[in-house]
């Protein structure tokens, strides 16, 4: 049943389709579409990268701080003096 399935589906591919045409090549004005909507998307995920980085980036920036200002003036100075 299933070889009978795939030698049908086989033959249909076969033939030509216009609608297997339109979606194997689309015409150039669907591909200069497409090529600007992945544009976009390629952009707009760069662009949450960045900022996904940049609040990081702060973030251990700011816990670095608050953890060296929470210590007393000097403390650290005198761990390294016997």
């Amino acid at each position: 049943m299933l070889g009978g399935f795939v030698r049908l589906a086989t033959t249909q591919l076969q033939a030509s389709l216009p609608w297997v045409q339109s979606l194997m090549y689309p015409p150039a004005n669907e591909r200069r579409r497409c090529i600007l909507s992945m544009l976009f998307w390629i952009v707009a995920v760069l662009a949450v990268v960045g900022a996904l980085a940049t609040v990081w980036g702060l973030y251990l920036l700011a816990r670095r701080w608050l953890l060296f200002s929470s210590e007393p003036l000097g403390e650290s100075l005198q761990e390294g003096v016997i």
